[in-house]
C-alpha cells in the first residue's frame, strides 16, 4: 500500500514485527532509511510536531479505506494499519468535513478484514477488533450511518442487532481461548496477561448482553449470562429451561389450579393430606416452584459467581407488584364477584392483555437497531409478564385473599377457594381477573417510572 505526499514523494507502509509490539512505519521509496513512525501520530497531532509528518498522518487517515482496497495479499498488514488509524482518530478526535463517517467506515472495514484474517491475528488483536466494532454498533447515534451502509454495501445483515450477535459469537470463542494459557508461557506475567485478556472479553460480553437485552433478545442474553458465570458452560437444554423458567413455573401452577378446580374427587383426597402442618397441595406447588428456581439458578451460575437477574426481567416483576398494590382495595376485589356475563368476563381478561401486547409491539418497533421480526419477541415478553402476574397473584391470594373476600358482600356464597394455601386460601377468580389488570398497570407504571425498556436492569 503506497501513499503519495506532494513534495515528499511516495511512501509505503512497513510493519516491523521483530519486537513484541508491531510497529508501523511510513518508509520513503526514494530513501528507505527515511522512516516516519505511525505510532507517533497521536503525540504530534495533539501536541504539535513536524508539519510534514502531520500532513502525512492526515493523508494516511483520509485515504485509509482507499489504501486498504488495493489489491494484494496484505490483509494482515491492512488490519494492523486500520487498528492504528482508528486508534489515532479516537485519541485525537480528528474529524474531516468531507468524510463525516470516516471512523465508522474504517471500523466496519476493520471488522471485514478481521474476518478474512481470523486465524492469523493474536488474541489481543481479535479482542480489540470486537471491542471497537461492538462500541460502534451498540451506539444508537450510528443508526443513520448503518442505514447508509446497508444501501451502499447491500449487506445480508439488515440490523445492528444481527451484527452484534455475530460479534458475540466471536467473543464467546475468544472467551474460551482466553481461559487457555499457552504451553510455552509460564510464570506470573503469563498468568496476569491471560487474566487481563479474559477480563476484557468478559467486559465486552457484558456490554453486548446489556445492549441485546435493550433489543429484547432474551435468548442471546441468557446464553451470554451463562458464559460469564465461570466454570463449565451449562448445556443448551439447561439454558433453555433457565431462560423459560418463569413461564414454565407459571404454566405448572396454572395447571395445578385448573386441575384441582375441575377434579373435586382428587381435591377431596389430597386436600386433606398435610405436610409439616400445611396442606400438601400448596406445599407441592410452592415447593416445586422454589426448587426449580434454586436448582436452575445454582446450575446456571456454576456456584461460582453472582446471579445475573437481568435475564429474568426484575423490572417487569417490580412493575407488576406495583400493579397489584394499586388494585389492593375492596372496590377492586368487589368488582370480581357478582353476576357477569361470559362476554364481560372475557373482555375483562382479554382487553388488558391485548393492550399490553400492543404496547410491547409499539415499544419494540420504536427501538433503533432491532431486528424487524419483533412479533415473537413481543409474544415472549408478554408470556413472561403473564407468568409473573399469575405467580404473584397466587401469593397475594394466599396471603390476603381470604381476609379481603370476607369483607366483600358480593363474594359471600358466590365464590369458594380452590384449595388451601400455606396461609389462607387460593382463589382462582382473584388471580384470573386481577392478573391482567396488574400486568397492564405494571407495564405502564414502568413506562412512567423511567424511560427504559422492560428488559433493563433495576
Amino acid at each position: 500500500m503506497n501513499l503519495n505526499i506532494p513534495g515528499q514523494g511516495k511512501f509505503q507502509i512497513v510493519i516491523d514485527t521483530t519486537g513484541i509490539n508491531r510497529t508501523i512505519y511510513f518508509e520513503s521509496k526514494l530513501d528507505p532509511a527515511h522512516r516516519i513512525s505511525y505510532q507517533d501520530a497521536v503525540g504530534e497531532m495533539k501536541y504539535g510536531g513536524i508539519q510534514d509528518n502531520i500532513e502525512l498522518y492526515e493523508q494516511a487517515l483520509l485515504n485509509s479505506e482507499k489504501m486498504c482496497a488495493e489489491t494484494g495479499n496484505e490483509d494482515y498488514v491492512k488490519l494492523i494499519f486500520l487498528k492504528e488509524s482508528i486508534f489515532i482518530l479516537n485519541e485525537t478526535k480528528r474529524r474531516f468535513i468531507g468524510s463525516p463517517y470516516l471512523v465508522q467506515d474504517l471500523t466496519f472495514l476493520y471488522w471485514i478484514i478481521f474476518q478474512k484474517t481470523r486465524n492469523d491475528v493474536t488474541l489481543v488483536e481479535a479482542i480489540d477488533v470486537c471491542e471497537r466494532c461492538l462500541d460502534l454498533l451498540a451506539d444508537d447515534a450510528n443508526q443513520d450511518w448503518f442505514d447508509r451502509l446497508i444501501l451502499e454495501k447491500e449487506l445480508k445483515i439488515k440490523s445492528r442487532e444481527e451484527a452484534v450477535q455475530e460479534i458475540v459469537d466471536i467473543l464467546l470463542k475468544l472467551l474460551e481461548e482466553s481461559k487457555k494459557t499457552p504451553e510455552n508461557d509460564a510464570g506470573k506475567a503469563a498468568a496476569e496477561k491471560a487474566a487481563d485478556e479474559k477480563k476484557k472479553v468478559e467486559q465486552a460480553l457484558s456490554r453486548a448482553k446489556d445492549k441485546l437485552m435493550t433489543w429484547y433478545n432474551l435468548k442471546k442474553g441468557v446464553e451470554i449470562a451463562a458464559s460469564l458465570q465461570g466454570g463449565k458452560i451449562p448445556s443448551r437444554l439447561l439454558r433453555v429451561i433457565s431462560g423459560w423458567l418463569p413461564e414454565i413455573t407459571g404454566a405448572f401452577a396454572l395447571a395445578c389450579i385448573v386441575f384441582f378446580r375441575i377434579s373435586p374427587p382428587f381435591r377431596a383426597v389430597f386436600g386433606e393430606m398435610r405436610f409439616l402442618g400445611f396442606n400438601i397441595l400448596p406445599v407441592l406447588v410452592y415447593g416445586i416452584i422454589l426448587f426449580s428456581f434454586v436448582t436452575a439458578l445454582w446450575k446456571l451460575t456454576g456456584n461460582t459467581k453472582r446471579i445475573d437477574f437481568q435475564i429474568y426481567l426484575p423490572r417487569m416483576a417490580a412493575g407488576i407488584i406495583v400493579g397489584y398494590l394499586v388494585l389492593f382495595s375492596d372496590e377492586a376485589w368487589g368488582g370480581i364477584f357478582g353476576e357477569h356475563g361470559a362476554l364481560f368476563v372475557l373482555a375483562r381478561i382479554l382487553v388488558p392483555c391485548a393492550a399490553v401486547f400492543l404496547y410491547i409491539l409499539i415499544e419494540m418497533n420504536n427501538v433503533k437497531g432491532i431486528r424487524y421480526s419483533i412479533f415473537w419477541k413481543a409474544l415472549r415478553l408478554f408470556f413472561r409478564g403473564a407468568a409473573y402476574a399469575f405467580l404473584i397473584g397466587l401469593i397475594i391470594s394466599d396471603l390476603f385473599g381470604e381476609a379481603i373476600v370476607q369483607r366483600i358482600p358480593e363474594a359471600q356464597g358466590t365464590v369458594s377457594p380452590c384449595l388451601n394455601g400455606l396461609v389462607g386460601h387460593l382463589y382462582p377468580e382473584v388471580v384470573f381477573y386481577l392478573a391482567p389488570l396488574a400486568l397492564f398497570i405494571g407495564v405502564f407504571v414502568q413506562l412512567l417510572w423511567e424511560d427504559k425498556p422492560l428488559t433493563a436492569k433495576i
